[in-house]
């Protein structure tokens, strides 16, 4: 049986931090270290990021983070990948290449729109 998670709130260089741990998809144990207003804030910061974890995964993490050149390298590797698989699809039926099409764009919508909205938040 795992113990609780309980995360905890820090004062770091005067201000207060709530910081979480957990395990990474590669095992290795990472760090988030938010700033929060004062302790109550940051125990409501706290259980966020708990939650954040649990719905969204470490990917979601990561991606709050993203610098503009980051998103942009990944935007190019989905479309990369688009065009490839489109080229192969060329000879199969245009019923299936819509379905492709429409999947994919789904796929960037949600990305950018994730992306857009942690970046507002910040």
């Amino acid at each position: 049986m795992s113990r609780e998670r309980k995360g905890s709130i820090v004062d770091r260089t005067g201000k207060i931090c709530a910081r979480v741990q957990f395990t990474g998809s590669d095992g290795k144990r990472r760090d988030l270290w938010r700033k929060a207003d004062n302790r109550t804030h940051a125990r409501d910061v706290v259980k966020h990021l708990f939650r954040e974890i649990a719905d969204d995964g470490e990917a979601h993490i990561d991606a709050t983070r993203m610098t503009g050149n980051d998103f942009c390298d990944y935007y190019t590797s989905i479309t990369t990948r688009l065009a490839l698989e489109l080229e192969r699809l060329r000879e199969r039926t245009t019923h299936d290449q819509n379905a492709l099409v429409f999947g994919v764009r789904t796929v960037i919508r949600q990305a950018f729109d994730k992306a857009c909205k942690e970046a507002l938040r910040l």
